[in-house]
């Protein structure tokens, strides 16, 4: 076995180490900054569920005639309900919407519920923002889209408004999985 001489050229053990530690460090910001993305790209995603769900329910509150045989003769909260599910059930336009944050989670539902903005989160009431892993009807996980018929809505219309949970800040409630309401309140007559 030769040993170095002084004179010969080689790397110390401490350059090494330090030669690694920069990696380290680097590896680090790097994980960190990717996890940021993957985290705001699942979000990104459900919001666009979400936007797709309610610019086809704002198109289909419209039509006269649905691919959704249970669309074409709604006459109260219960047909509502049994059309809006057709519409993610299999062979309508959203059965191929997945949870972005687990594959294996519910990506679209639907209900009846009386007054859903106090239910879920309507940016036109003050400390509406609910948690979505509250039980009862504001009951979800990351990544849902909730399809919410209001049933105190009078007349012959209905009153939809989407949902979807996603991570976010609330004052007075911190950082976690909130609902939030997307655009505006669509009238189905």
């Amino acid at each position: 076995m030769e040993i170095l001489k002084k004179d010969e050229k080689g790397f110390s053990l401490i350059e090494l180490l330090v030669v690694i530690a920069i990696i380290g460090v680097l590896a680090a910001v790097g994980l960190t900054n990717y996890q940021g993305f993957i985290e705001s790209a699942k979000k990104d995603t459900t919001e666009a569920s979400a936007e797709d769900i309610h610019r086809t329910l704002s198109a289909y509150a419209y039509k006269e005639s649905y691919e959704v045989s249970d669309c074409n003769s709604v006459t109260d909260d219960a047909t509502m309900l049994s059309c809006l599910q057709g519409l993610y059930a299999s062979g309508g336009p959203f059965e191929n919407k997945d949870n972005p944050y687990n594959q294996n989670n519910t990506a679209i539902s639907a209900i009846n519920v009386a007054t859903p903005h106090s239910v879920f989160h309507d940016p036109d009431t003050a400390d509406s923002n609910q948690d979505c892993t509250t039980s009862g009807n504001a009951a979800g996980v990351n990544g849902q889209v909730v399809i919410a018929n209001d049933t105190s809505a009078s007349g012959s219309s209905y009153d939809l408004s989407v949902y979807y949970c996603s991570e976010m800040t609330v004052s007075g409630s911190g950082t976690g999985a909130h609902w939030t309401k997307t655009k505006n309140t669509i009238q189905w007559d």
